[in-house]
């Protein structure tokens, strides 16, 4: 347990409550990152669908 009165607890809570903020903060970005990457993945899916070419037929081929 911490002792509150100890002449350092300012230290200590500014400490934890900075660690924490941190960490909240990189689990922010780590969704977001996420989000995004899945956000172009979808779009690249898309497009790589509307490009894709019929399959040439055997009559079709040129020799």
């Amino acid at each position: 347990m911490l002792d509150f009165s100890a002449d350092h607890i300012g230290f200590v809570a500014a400490a934890y409550g900075l660690t924490g903020i941190v960490l909240v903060g990189l689990i922010i970005v780590v969704i977001g990152g996420a989000r995004a990457q899945r956000s172009a993945l979808q779009k690249l899916e898309g497009d790589a669908a509307s490009r894709r070419r019929k399959p040439v037929r055997a009559e079709e081929k040129s020799v």
